[in-house]
């Protein structure tokens, strides 16, 4: 049995095999373990601080087996000295732990027989008390419903009014705000043509690597600020491919196009279709495909930086 505070807790009884089986305190073993778990299901923070074995003939093997289980905790009782011979010991409470605490509710009274309470019937009263409250609670909650679509709906009509007289001066402005936008277009693409094509030659190798032939620029607005056309003569490809990602990195959209070879002019033998956009807000740089990448007619591109010294156009 196990007591928490002189209340038990748990409690089993069992019948142990005679003999000197080796394995006769199996089951003992077996009992004791599921005892501690069902005390730990009941009490998880509580644990077995002491354990007592009271018995008249007690078992060499079972108190063997409990000072090992407890070996801090564990003390033998011998029950018919706690019971007979009337001294005072610490065991008492044990031995009367197991017998359960007396009741009143279970005495019988033959002469004065308990009368039945009467409990007056108040099923009514809750009813209509009940019926009160929600009818009280669904009129205060009308009231408030009530009052927020008033103040609503007299927002909505203010807002109404509001926007009415707004998209009447809007359609006053209308013609005002066309020439607006028309005037603002026109500045935008409105850029000095030097000025672009000094943007695109500063980013030019010099004319012993690449000249333009053909090229034309030209000025828009929105997201393009000018776009550039034109036909580039290089000697070699490198020279190319190494001008792509100086455009990228410098505000123009590259639209790269596969080179040709050119014969008409043996010292630049290599022909590419220049096609270029200056973007008013520059992206952020990407590097230019590769050729056998997404585009199989994109030029393989390399990093690097050139210095400018003069290009011809027209």
């Amino acid at each position: 049995s196990i007591f928490d505070e002189g209340s038990l807790v748990f409690s089993h009884a069992m019948q142990l095999p005679v003999g000197e089986d080796a394995n006769r305190l199996k089951p003992v073993k077996s009992e004791l373990t599921r005892s501690i778990v069902a005390l730990t299901q009941a009490h998880p923070d509580v644990s077995v601080q002491r354990c007592y074995y009271v018995s008249g003939h007690p078992d060499d093997a079972v108190v063997q087996l409990l000072r090992e289980r407890f070996p801090n905790g564990f003390q033998q009782v011998d029950a018919g000295k706690v019971v007979h011979d009337g001294r005072h010991q610490d065991f008492e409470a044990l031995v009367g732990a197991a017998i359960p605490e007396p009741d009143d509710r279970l005495k019988i009274d033959l002469v004065n027989p308990r009368k039945k309470r009467e409990i007056p019937d108040r099923r009514r009263l809750y009813y209509s008390l009940a019926g009160g409250g929600v009818a009280l609670l669904m009129l205060v909650a009308y009231g408030v419903f009530y009052a927020k679509k008033s103040a609503l709906e007299a927002n909505i009509a203010l807002l109404e009014e509001q926007v009415r007289t707004i998209d009447q001066t809007l359609e006053k402005g209308k013609p005002e705000l066309t020439d607006y936008q028309r005037v603002a277009t026109w500045k935008e693409g409105d850029s000095n043509i030097i000025d672009l094509w000094n943007t695109l030659r500063e980013l030019m190798p010099g004319t012993d690597r690449i000249y333009l032939k053909n090229l034309a620029i030209t000025p828009s607005s929105g997201e393009v600020k000018a776009s550039y056309i034109g036909t580039a003569y290089a000697r070699t490809d490198d020279d190319i491919f190494n001008l792509y990602p100086q455009f990228n990195s410098n505000g123009f959209r590259v639209q790269v196009k596969a080179g040709t070879n050119e014969r008409t002019d043996p010292d630049y033998p290599k022909r590419y279709e220049l096609n270029v956009d200056l973007l008013r807000v520059p992206p952020d740089a990407k590097p230019i495909p590769k050729a056998g990448s997404n585009n199989p007619t994109a030029p393989n591109v390399t990093q690097s930086s050139s210095s400018s010294d003069s290009a011809t156009g027209e």
